[in-house]
C-alpha cells in the first residue's frame, strides 16, 4: 500500500558547501541524513504518521519534491540532487545566477529585461531571462525558502565563522547571533533562519 498526497511535499534540503565538511566521515552521515528524510516523508507527509507496524508500505516518491540551491562549491545542495535523481524524487533547483550575495544589473540588456530583433522586435534577455538583472545568493536563498512546505538545514558542528564554531560572542558576552548558539552556521542557515520568519516548519541538523 502506497500512501497519497494530493499535492508534492516541496521538501527544501540546504546546508553547508563541501569545504567546510571536515571528514569523509561527516560528508557520509550528512548523506545519510539527507536519503532518510526524502524516504521517511516518501512514505507519509507526516512523519509522526507513518505506521510502521505496516510492513508492505512502500514510499511513494511521486508525493515528494526536492528544493534546493545548485551550490558551485558542491556540498549538501550537490548531494541532495544527487540522492534525490537515484530515488527518483522530482526536483526544483534555484542556482545563483551570478557568484555573489547581492543581484547585479544585466550588463547584457542593461537592466531593461529585452533585447531588439529584426524590425524592433524586443525579445526576453537570454542572459537574464527577462528579469534585468542575474539573481545572487540571497535571492536564490529567498527563493529556496518561500517555495517550501519544509526547510533542513544540514550544517558540520563548529563551522561558524563569526563564533569560530563556538556558540559564543565573547565581545557581547551572549550567543552568537548568526548560528544562535550552536557554532554552525552557513548560506543554508541564512535560509533556515529566514524560512522560519516566513513560518515554515525547519529544522536544522548539525553534525
Amino acid at each position: 500500500m502506497k500512501t497519497q498526497c494530493k499535492n508534492q511535499l516541496r521538501i527544501a534540503i540546504v546546508g553547508a558547501e563541501e569545504k567546510k565538511w571536515k571528514s569523509e566521515e561527516q560528508k557520509t552521515k550528512a548523506k545519510n541524513v539527507i536519503k532518510t528524510l526524502l524516504v521517511k516523508h516518501a512514505f507519509t507527509e507526516t512523519i509522526s504518521d507513518l505506521d510502521i507496524s505496516n510492513t508492505s508500505m512502500e514510499p511513494d516518491y511521486s508525493t515528494i519534491v526536492l528544493i534546493t540551491g545548485a551550490c558551485p562549491k558542491g556540498g549538501v545542495d550537490e548531494w541532495s540532487i544527487v540522492i534525490a535523481k537515484e530515488l527518483g524524487v522530482d526536483r526544483i533547483v534555484y542556482p545563483p545566477e551570478i557568484f555573489q550575495w547581492n543581484n547585479e544589473r544585466c550588463c547584457v540588456c542593461m537592466g531593461k529585461g529585452n533585447i531588439p530583433g529584426e524590425g524592433g522586435t524586443l525579445y526576453p534577455c537570454p542572459s537574464c531571462k527577462g528579469k534585468g538583472y542575474l539573481r545572487g545568493y540571497r535571492e536564490r536563498n529567498m527563493l529556496i525558502a518561500e517555495n517550501c512546505d519544509i526547510l533542513y538545514d544540514i550544517e558540520p558542528r563548529k563551522s561558524c565563522r563569526y563564533c569560530n564554531g563556538t556558540g559564543w560572542n565573547n565581545d557581547l558576552m551572549k550567543p552568537c547571533s548568526k548560528c544562535e548558539g550552536d557554532g554552525a552556521y552557513s548560506g543554508g542557515t541564512w535560509t533556515y533562519k529566514y524560512a522560519r520568519k516566513l513560518g515554515k516548519e525547519v529544522h536544522k541538523v548539525v553534525i
